[in-house]
């Protein structure tokens, strides 16, 4: 593919096939809009789609609703978003990180002590 193609799509103007230029603000969705959240909406979309192309037989349909309804939860997934920290603590984090300079060498605990001990 094109690098030129796909950077469009992502900053605009996007040339959409219709020799247009489109804005390219909506054409991709990454996490807006709760496109994440496992819903079980999105999981019967994907199912429906699963079992239209091939992929799932029609006769296991009931039991891949099952396991879908157990996979796709919203609660594990705030439940994960709550341990995630947050950019800014991220940030913070980073800023704070060791670095050659800040690292100390550990003391020995005696003079004839070996620094370290290799098996």
């Amino acid at each position: 593919m094109d690098p030129g193609i796909l950077g469009l799509s992502l900053i605009g103007p996007f040339d959409d096939g219709t020799k247009q230029l489109r804005d390219a603000s909506n054409f991709h969705i990454f996490h807006r809009r709760d496109a994440n959240v496992p819903t079980l909406e999105k999981a019967g979309w994907l199912l429906g789609e699963f079992i239209r192309h091939g992929l799932i037989p029609p006769e296991l349909k009931d039991v891949a609703a099952q396991a879908s309804a157990a996979c796709w939860r919203t609660d594990l997934y705030h439940r994960a978003l709550k341990k995630t920290p947050s950019k800014k603590t991220q940030n913070a984090r980073a800023k704070t990180r060791a670095t050659p300079s800040t690292i100390r060498k550990p003391r020995r605990a005696h003079a004839s002590a070996p620094a370290s001990v290799t098996a």
